[in-house]
């Protein structure tokens, strides 16, 4: 197991890893958090290096504050096959096309909300993905 996959298996598990600066913290149930925190104690090093290059990816590309992009550098997976990143931005564009017809906006602001995505980092996509889940959800 890898620094990455240790993190996805919180994530699945409702349990947040936040790196700031070079600190490495643990958010969720306690119980959780207690069988989660020696298990990621020896990646350390790691999650802060990994975290590290998207956080300064997101604020260049996304233009995101140190604090939102090292939150979200951390649900972003670098280890995505191209097929994965494609299946994902395919998604992606169907649910912005699902949550503008929801919300019944024109066709101008649905282009530029696609025209947004197009220039936003890889590392931002799964987090996209989530919030347009979501709202659409509700």
């Amino acid at each position: 197991m890898n620094a990455r996959q240790l993190i996805e298996e919180c994530q699945k598990a409702g349990v947040s890893v936040i790196v700031q600066g070079n600190a490495v913290s643990l958010e969720g149930d306690q119980s959780l958090v207690a069988h989660y925190a020696p298990r990621l104690r020896p990646y350390k090093a790691a999650i802060i290096a990994e975290a590290s290059t998207l956080v300064r990816e997101l604020m260049e590309v996304d233009g995101l504050s140190l604090q939102e992009a090292e939150q979200l550098a951390l649900i972003a997976a670098p280890h995505r096959t191209p097929d994965d990143w494609l299946s994902m931005i395919t998604e992606l564009d169907g649910l912005i096309d699902r949550y503008c017809e929801a919300c019944g906006l024109s066709i101008e602001d649905r282009q530029r909300i696609h025209d947004a995505r197009m220039r936003q980092s890889l590392a931002s996509i799964p987090a996209a993905l989530l919030w347009f889940r979501r709202s659409i959800a509700t």
